[in-house]
């Protein structure tokens, strides 16, 4: 499963600061989110009171800095970075990843979304 289009600013991406590495493999996001406070971004639990990912295999992660806003993401080791001017466009963004997630997935992300009446 892969990112939306998401409209970011790559320009700004020098100004956050690194992921920590995923050297545990694909199926291990549990290191890498623990890592992530150390590098001073924050794993996303939730977005707008609904799971956002599927946790070890797909998460997401906030920077908020003084110049630039991250939002990251790792879906089975394949970790995206895009970086945004303010925090209402990472925001923005952020809500837009909840939605195609949510649109792809009925809670594991190597399963599409499938009618329960079918």
């Amino acid at each position: 499963m892969s990112d939306p289009d998401i409209r970011d600013h790559p320009s700004l991406q020098a100004l956050l600061p690194d992921l920590p590495a995923d050297r545990w493999g694909p199926l291990s996001g549990f290191p890498w989110i623990d890592r992530l406070p150390e590098t001073g971004w924050t794993a996303i639990t939730y977005w707008e009171a609904r799971p956002l990912g599927v946790w070890p295999h797909q998460i997401a992660a906030h920077y908020d800095g003084d110049r630039a806003f991250g939002l990251a993401t790792n879906i089975h080791g394949d970790v995206a970075v895009h970086a945004f001017p303010t925090r209402e466009e990472r925001d923005a963004a952020t809500r837009l990843l909840a939605e195609h997630w949510a649109s792809r997935t009925n809670g594991s992300p190597a399963q599409p979304r499938r009618n329960p009446d079918t």
